[in-house]
């Protein structure tokens, strides 16, 4: 069961122009307001109130950066941004919830939040509490868009935060973002193409935009599918390039005898999963109308991307094992 596929990937450089991304209809966002470079940002206005709010907490105003000259808080990545300007504001750190009290065994402090959201598993949902790359399919912003935008979309438990601070517009699409394009720990994220990044949709000050390596997808266990992954490619700024990829791999031994059709030289799949970095534009795979393994071995088009023989000519018809 010699599989043969085809990869059409397009990728697109930080600042490139090309077709936008299949995305939900933007919201309405509210206007940000304007910076007064002698007054904190209102975003980290100590006294805004909490959505749970703890008496036994300590006071975290002094915890609170201090405003540049232009009047908005530094960070040195979006996700501190996140952690400081969202969780925090919001109570998600009160003791009482996901602090010390680790609510439904979720720690959202600050040395422990990242590793705590990113592809873990919900106590109470299918989907993971961050999935990087899909915001529609991670918990936690499911929990939060249900508070901020009341009928929007179905969840189990409490929409989140509990009480009347629920997060902005803005507040909502900053983790939207981040999430979208990689929910990474380090760096700082937005989307050129629209003018938009996190730091702007927080009013806090970041760093500039730099390419972000996503988490890569855990190889699934035996017997329950295969991944296959691809070698890099270095794109420059403001340029972009589509690829069509043929490679041939042979992993009948590792598809179970109830999935395949060894007569009809087919397998049987139930879903499929793609995570790449967040400058990528789209990956399809399908299969090709024409038949690799009769391409000419050794032609000139056919070269090696990757491994050990890197810009070398191959024989496509042996795939993995060349």
């Amino acid at each position: 069961m010699d599989r043969q596929l085809c990869i059409a990937l397009a990728l697109v450089g930080l600042s490139a122009s090309c077709g936008e991304e299949d995305l939900p209809a933007p919201r309405e966002l509210d206007a940000p307001t304007e910076r007064d470079a002698s007054k904190p940002s209102a975003t980290h206005d100590a006294s805004a109130p909490r959505g749970i709010v703890d008496a036994s907490e300590p006071d975290q105003s002094e915890a609170q950066p201090a405003p540049t000259a232009e009047g908005c808080a530094t960070f040195d990545s979006s996700y501190a941004a996140i952690q400081e300007l969202v969780f925090e504001r919001h109570g998600c750190t009160a003791k009482a919830c996901h602090g010390e009290g680790k609510v439904g065994e979720l720690d959202l402090r600050a040395e422990a939040s990242w590793a705590a959201l990113v592809d873990r598993d919900a106590s109470n949902s299918a989907f993971k509490l961050v999935q990087p790359g899909v915001p529609t399919e991670s918990f936690l912003f499911q929990k939060l868009q249900a508070a901020s935008e009341p009928g929007s979309v179905m969840i189990a438990g409490s929409p989140m935060p509990i009480g009347a601070d629920v997060l902005s517009a803005r507040e909502l699409e900053a983790v939207r973002l981040w999430i979208l394009k990689g929910a990474p720990k380090d760096g700082t994220v937005g989307d050129p193409l629209k003018g938009v990044d996190v730091g702007e949709l927080l009013d806090a000050c970041l760093p500039a935009l730099t390419p972000i390596k996503i988490k890569p997808l855990e190889p699934p266990p035996a017997g329950e599918g295969v991944q296959l992954r691809l070698p890099p490619y270095v794109l420059k700024a403001a340029s972009e390039v589509e690829h069509c990829i043929p490679f041939s791999y042979d992993f009948t031994a590792q598809v179970p005898a109830a999935f395949k059709d060894e007569a009809r030289n087919v397998l049987y799949t139930n879903g499929s999963q793609v995570r790449q970095d967040p400058q990528s534009h789209h990956m399809v795979v399908w299969n090709p109308k024409q038949d690799i393994t009769v391409a000419q071995p050794n032609a000139d088009k056919w070269t090696c991307h990757g491994g050990s023989k890197e810009g070398t000519r191959c024989e496509p018809k042996l795939g993995s094992s060349d």
